[in-house]
């Protein structure tokens, strides 16, 4: 498994901070200006060192986990319609979905507090009660 390209290598690269990186890549710009040459040298070295932002670093500077957990009691033709339609508008505004599935009533607790525990941003119950056809109603 290969070493994952952190923020500090791409600063080395660029022979910048790693603050100045940071701000390239989060777009921040009030009260702080980077060069264009210096933000085009940083986004050429993200991309040939093939950098990706840390999902749960950003989760814990900003304490959005940017994750809804959905519960649903089993999945059957409606329930994965609905499921779909969920992570389809969910990945739309950036986040992602946290799936359990729990066919006995006593292994929902411990997926709520699964959920809870990863600190997601919201919860979604879904019931088959409440779907109809090929959208959540």
């Amino acid at each position: 498994m290969e070493k994952r390209v952190t923020i500090n290598d791409v600063a080395r690269r660029c022979r910048v901070t790693p603050s100045t990186v940071s701000r390239v890549l989060n777009q921040y710009t009030k009260n702080f200006s980077v060069a264009p040459n210096v933000r085009r040298r940083i986004l050429r070295a993200v991309e040939e060192l093939g950098y990706r932002g840390d999902p749960l670093a950003r989760a814990m500077r900003s304490r959005q986990t940017l994750m809804i957990g959905v519960h649903v009691p089993h999945i059957d033709v409606s329930t994965a319609a609905s499921v779909e339609a969920v992570q389809y508008l969910c990945v739309k505004r950036g986040y992602e979905i946290l799936l359990a599935v729990h066919r006995r009533p006593e292994e929902v607790d411990a997926a709520f507090q699964r959920h809870l525990d990863r600190k997601v941003d919201g919860l979604l119950l879904v019931s088959p009660a409440f779907t109809c056809g090929r959208t959540v109603c």
